[in-house]
Parts: C-alpha cells; structure tokens; sequence
C-alpha cells in the first residue's frame, strides 16, 4: 500500500482519516502561507488546498498527499420593499 500523507494539523480532519482508513498515514503540515485573493470562496478553498497539498508534496519523495481547507463564506443580501 502506498504511504498516505495529511498535508494538515487539523485535529478534525486527522480524526476524519482516521474513521476512513484507520491509522495507516502520517501528519505533515505545510508551511505555506494563505493569502487572501480576490476569488470567490469555492476558488479560494481549491487554491489553498492545492497550494498545501503542493508544499507538502515537494518535501516528500513518495506516497499519496491529501490536503484540504475550509472557508466560511456569508452573503449579506438586502431585500427592496
């Protein structure tokens, strides 16, 4: 089986993988810096998540990287009378 690398110090999401493929993975955090572009949330999370997945990627010479990341996005709408 190839090695499984959770590009993420997410308590939450190492618990996730766990339920799903029990132990069998390692931790490893990225260094890379979010930035707040100027995109709409569904681009941003993929962007981040990419960006993670890569920096973690590069330090490591095999197995399989899953990265991922969160934003909370609310629409203020305003309603005409």
């Amino acid at each position: 089986m190839r090695k499984i690398i959770l590009a993420s110090g997410s308590p939450r999401r190492k618990e996730l993988l766990q339920m799903l493929i029990g132990e069998n993975f390692e931790i490893q955090t990225s260094s890379y810096e979010e930035e707040h572009f100027d995109l709409k949330p569904k681009e941003l999370v993929l962007h981040h998540s990419l960006e993670k997945g890569r920096d973690v990627a590069q330090k490591s010479n095999e197995g399989v990287v899953i990265s991922a990341d969160t934003v909370v996005f609310f629409e203020v709408l305003e309603y005409l009378e």
